[in-house]
C-alpha cells in the first residue's frame, strides 16, 4: 500500500521508500510474485472512495485467487485502514458496475477472491489481547516430505498450494477454541 516512507529515524522519506520498494521486490521472488506498491503515503491511507477504486483496480489488474491482507486490529492505523479497504475491494473488484475510473480499466473479476487476515504485530491485538491464530502458511520445497505447524498434536496439514515445480505453500489449519478445525481453502 505504502513504499514505507516515514518508517525510518535515519533515512529521508524518499530514501527509506527506495529502500522498502526494493525489500519487497526481493521478498516477492522469494515465491516467485510480483511487488505492486499503491503508492499511498504511510500515516495517510483512508476508508474513502477514491482510496478503495484504486485497490479495486489494482485487484481487478492482478486477479488474485487468495488475498492476504492486515488484520482489523493492529497498533497502527494504516493497517487497520488497509484491512478495510482490502475487504471491500475484495467484493467490489467483482462488481461489474463498479466503476473504478482508470483511463484503460481492468475487467471485474469472475469472482470474489479468498480473503485472510494476517495476525497482528506480536500476535497481539492494539489492546495487548492475544491474537486468536486459526491456520499457518507455510512455504517449502518439493522435497520435504511432511510439515506440521508449531505445537501441531493432531497431525493435521492442509491442502498443498503449488507455486512451480520445486516450490509449494501449505495451509495448516489449527484447532479452534470453539472445538472445530479451520482449513483456509475450500
Amino acid at each position: 500500500m505504502t513504499p514505507g516512507d516515514c518508517g525510518s529515524a535515519e533515512q529521508d522519506g524518499e530514501t527509506i521508500s527506495e529502500i522498502r520498494r526494493g525489500e519487497a521486490r526481493a521478498s516477492a521472488a522469494l515465491i516467485g510474485a510480483e511487488a505492486i506498491c499503491l503508492e499511498f503515503r504511510d500515516l495517510a491511507i483512508f476508508n474513502d472512495d477514491e482510496s478503495r477504486r484504486r485497490v479495486v483496480e489494482a485487484l481487478r489488474r492482478t486477479r488474485p485467487d487468495l488475498v492476504l491482507t492486515a488484520p482489523p486490529a493492529d497498533y497502527l492505523c494504516d493497517h487497520e485502514m488497509t484491512s478495510l479497504l482490502v475487504r471491500d475491494a475484495c467484493f467490489g473488484a467483482s462488481c461489474p458496475n463498479y466503476a473504478t475510473r482508470q483511463w484503460d480499466p481492468a475487467a471485474p473479476l469472475d469472482r470474489i477472491p479468498h480473503l485472510y487476515f494476517v495476525d497482528p504485530m506480536e500476535g497481539v491485538d492494539r489492546d495487548g489481547r492475544p491474537a486468536e491464530i486459526d491456520f499457518y502458511m507455510v512455504r517449502g520445497t518439493a522435497s520435504e516430505a511432511a510439515l506440521k505447524a508449531p505445537g501441531d498434536t493432531q497431525g493435521t496439514e492442509g491442502p498443498c498450494l503449488r507455486r512451480s515445480p520445486s516450490t509449494w505453500m501449505r495451509i495448516v489449519p489449527r484447532r479452534s477454541p470453539r472445538g472445530f478445525v479451520t482449513t483456509a481453502l475450500c
